[in-house]
């Protein structure tokens, strides 16, 4: 499995303590590491410095190289301008599309959380490779029961069981919802009928470039220029620039449809720093 980091945060809710030069992922914030530093620490052990792939603002990725030697330098892929997830996603889709890994399962991780279980993150993301690439399901999320009423986060309503794979049971999802006004988090978490959404999710690049074309169209045209570009070793900045703010659970997540996707059920004691 390919694994890409996301690093491309302002972490405006942590300011002062983080910048725009030097945002939270970058931070050392716990332990003497940052979260970039503690992911890198925990997939890199796991699936090899070679499957790391990084999106982060163009300006970081020489620190990148000199912070973590060991990437890939085709796999660190820098945004001259912030677009926000959507063509983040988009972005890191392109690059294994056009090394000719589109069907490669590809974990997506938003370096923004403290991760409190590795070893039981590690395990769940495993059983989730296995559903995406036997063709069970598409896309996995990796859900947690919510610890608080959490208003600033997706919202995913529990379905019903449909499989276990190594002891890790994943459900059907009824609805996803990002950011539901506090009311309705107060009474989701009350009831105990949905899960968080949370940071890491398992899928191909295949199919983040067929959902964008169903329903972003531009983000898919843009994406497949980029393909080109990639493929001959060209400079992608005004191409990335064409693509306009885009929010990943509102372009792609709220798209899917419930035969598409499922989530895990774990608790990997996640934090996220800025809520």
């Amino acid at each position: 499995m390919k694994v890409v980091l996301y690093a491309g945060g302002f972490g405006q809710r942590l300011w002062p303590m983080s910048t725009e030069k030097s945002p939270k992922q970058f931070a050392r914030i716990y332990n003497g590491k940052s979260t970039l530093d503690m992911c890198l620490d925990l997939f890199a052990g796991e699936y090899g410095w070679e499957n790391m792939l990084i999106i982060l603002p163009k300006h970081f990725v020489d620190l990148s190289f000199k912070e973590y030697p060991l990437l890939n330098k085709k796999n660190v892929l820098g945004e001259s301008v912030r677009r926000d997830l959507g063509p983040a996603v988009a972005l890191s889709a392109a690059r294994l599309i056009a090394d000719g890994l589109a069907d490669e399962p590809m974990g997506l991780m938003w370096t923004d959380d403290l991760i409190g279980n590795g070893s039981e993150l590690i395990r769940v993301l495993k059983s989730a490779e296995k559903i995406v690439r036997q063709g069970v399901r598409p896309f996995v999320y990796i859900g947690e029961e919510p610890r608080f009423a959490n208003q600033n986060v997706g919202w995913m309503e529990k379905g019903t069981e449909f499989v276990s794979v190594d002891d890790v049971d994943f459900l059907n999802i009824k609805s996803f919802k990002y950011r539901p006004d506090q009311e309705t988090a107060d009474k989701w978490f009350k009831a105990k009928t949905h899960l968080f959404h949370s940071a890491f999710h398992v899928t191909t690049a295949a199919f983040i470039a067929k959902k964008y074309k169903e329903f972003s169209p531009l983000i898919y045209e843009i994406m497949m220029e980029i393909v080109e570009l990639l493929k001959d070793g060209k400079d992608i900045d005004a191409t990335f620039e064409k693509f306009e703010m885009a929010n990943f659970d509102n372009t792609f997540l709220e798209h899917l449809t419930e035969d598409e996707c499922c989530t895990a059920t774990c608790d990997i004691g996640s934090i996220a720093i800025g809520t």
